[in-house]
């Protein structure tokens, strides 16, 4: 079936093909802004997700650095543990 792209093309369709056209076009609008806004409720849902995680990364990058600094201070101490363990049995 010939489906004119627009009103104007449908000047040959009979009133009721006319309507019939009219009111298919207003459904694909409709379904077409549904979809539009679930599209940007996903984007956004998903750019929130992504904020999240780095805030989260930051976090964890904090914690790991805070985690380095106390190992490395941990190590130094044990060095200097050792040093005054050799000078005490000598």
């Amino acid at each position: 079936m010939y489906t004119p792209t627009n009103i104007d093309e449908a000047q040959d369709l009979s009133p009721l093909e006319r309507a019939q056209l009219l009111r298919e076009r207003r459904v694909l609008h409709h379904e077409r802004r549904v979809l539009l806004a679930k599209i940007d409720q996903t984007v956004n849902a998903f750019d929130t997700a992504v904020l999240e995680l780095r805030r989260e990364k930051f976090r964890l990058d904090a914690d790991l650095k805070a985690a380095d600094l106390k190992l490395l201070t941990l190590h130094q101490e044990l060095q200097i543990l050792k040093g005054f363990e050799e000078v005490s049995w000598n």
